[in-house]
């Protein structure tokens, strides 16, 4: 080797991992980085020294996360360079771009997007309405009894409270109602603000002319049934003996409500799909949408695990049956009724010996509301986060926010298992709690919890977990 060799080799040596590489190399043939020290800016695009804490062309902080949104008429960078390209001095790379598939071009993507964006509008308008008229009536022997104990959100704002005197206070307690105020509260408050956030949404739209409501229709969509889940673990209660059964069910508004928003949701999904294709690459579109797809599912069971109650208790005795299935409301009255017949008859050490399960009660009531409200607020923050990136990769909230709602679910099983078993010997001799659905809630938790992690880690392979 002469010495001209030996001096083009020293100038292609990498200065990151030493390897040598002929002068005309852009990149390490090792490490696969510049070799002239230079790295791109993510928030311009433009070539900066990569040892700088600051881009030299727009000043921004090359360590500041990049906030990007989703705009089908603009590329969007990937963390994958191109081959360089030489300006005759010196190899110059350039970011390599994901730009949206082909799309469907013409009258027929117009009208397919309006129809998308007409669906979504429905979607929230729908998930608005009927949340309002979320409500339950009992139904005995299969057959309605309008009247006789009607539920809706309204009960929660003075009925539930008139029908209160002071007698009734001692025997039933105020427990019921003001959890299931509370919970009512939180609902409307996540519509009201998914609706404020699709007003603006939409105004925007109608600036850039861009037409896509989807994520606000499904997220609207998701916050109606959410509420739906919680006012029916306020309301439910049902008792069957001798095949006679009486129970809350979810009235015919609310019903309409789940069908109608469920199939504007869908189109608006569908057409959405179609209109605007895979905007990043199919691998990460695929894995994207399964996951996010199934794990909405999932939570529609959680949901309605949650709504059908806390457990049941089944009793057998002298040939009868009966089994009993408590909601927050209906174990409420419940357990204040026991406080205000032992307080009356009970002696001091059967009083002493029923506080600590009293207060137990309590307190597992509590965390039960507080675990389902938990999971509630980060499933429907998961579903946004996810549906905002929707086929550019996750965010690493969208991970978070899997997680935490996996663990919510989780730890909401675990005390509707452990504190029946505890506590059903000492309130209803001979018998039985049913764990089914509280098991099935842990199970589900738990793929929502491996099931974000997985996704991540798929998508990291792919490099496309993007910026918050």
């Amino acid at each position: 080797m002469d010495e001209s060799q030996s001096s083009e080799l020293k100038r292609g040596t990498c200065p990151y991992c030493g390897t040598e590489n002929p002068t005309s190399a852009a990149f390490c043939k090792k490490c696969g980085r510049r070799l002239d020290g230079m790295g791109v800016c993510p928030h311009c695009g433009q070539l900066t020294p990569a040892d700088g804490e600051f881009c030299i062309n727009c000043g921004a902080n090359r360590n500041a996360p990049v906030l990007e949104k989703k705009v089908f008429a603009k590329p969007r960078p990937t963390n994958t360079q191109a081959p360089a390209v030489s300006n005759g001095t010196e190899a110059v790379s350039s970011p390599r771009v994901v730009t949206p598939s082909t799309r469907a071009s013409g009258k027929v993507t117009r009208i397919l997007g309006f129809i998308s964006f007409g669906s979504s509008c429905l979607t929230v308008v729908l998930s608005v309405v009927f949340s309002l008229l979320v409500g339950a009536v009992v139904s005995a022997a299969g057959v309605d009894v309008p009247g006789l104990a009607d539920l809706n959100l309204f009960t929660y704002f003075g009925d539930a409270y008139k029908s209160l005197d002071g007698s009734d206070i001692a025997a039933y307690g105020i427990a019921g109602p003001l959890l299931g105020t509370v919970g009512v509260v939180i609902g409307l408050v996540l519509l009201v603000v998914v609706l404020v956030f699709a007003i603006r949404a939409l105004i925007k739209t109608i600036q850039s002319k861009e037409w896509n409501l989807t994520k606000y229709g499904v997220l609207s969509y998701f916050v109606y049934l959410s509420i739906i889940s919680v006012f029916m673990l306020n309301a439910a209660s049902s008792a069957t003996m001798l095949g006679v059964t009486a129970s809350y069910s979810l009235n015919g508004a609310t019903v309409a409500g789940i069908i109608l928003g469920a199939i504007f949701m869908l189109i608006s999904v569908v057409l959405d799909a179609i209109v605007n294709r895979v905007v990043g690459g199919l691998r990460s579109y695929l894995i994207q949408g399964i996951s996010t797809g199934v794990t909405m599912i999932l939570g529609i069971l959680v949901l309605s695990f949650i709504g059908y109650g806390l457990f049941t208790v089944s009793v057998s005795a002298s040939g009868m049956s009966s089994s009993t299935t408590y909601g927050i409301k209906s174990f409420s009255d419940f357990l204040f009724k026991t406080v205000n017949s032992l307080y009356y008859t009970a002696t001091t050490e059967v009083w002493e010996e029923f506080l600590p399960y009293f207060a137990a009660s309590f307190v597992y009531m509590i965390m039960a509301f507080v675990f389902a409200g938990a999971f509630l607020v980060f499933f429907v923050l998961m579903i946004k986060d996810s549906l905002s990136s929707f086929g550019y990769g996750v965010t690493k909230n969208t991970t978070k926010f899997g997680i935490l709602a996996g663990v919510m679910a989780i730890l909401l099983g675990v005390v509707q298992v452990v504190f029946p078993l505890i506590v059903a010997p000492y309130f209803f001799t001979s018998a039985d709690v049913e764990l089914v659905l509280p098991i099935m809630t842990i199970i589900l938790g738990g793929i929502i919890l491996a099931g974000s992690l997985v996704t991540s880690l798929l998508l990291k392979k792919s490099g496309d977990v993007v910026a918050e």
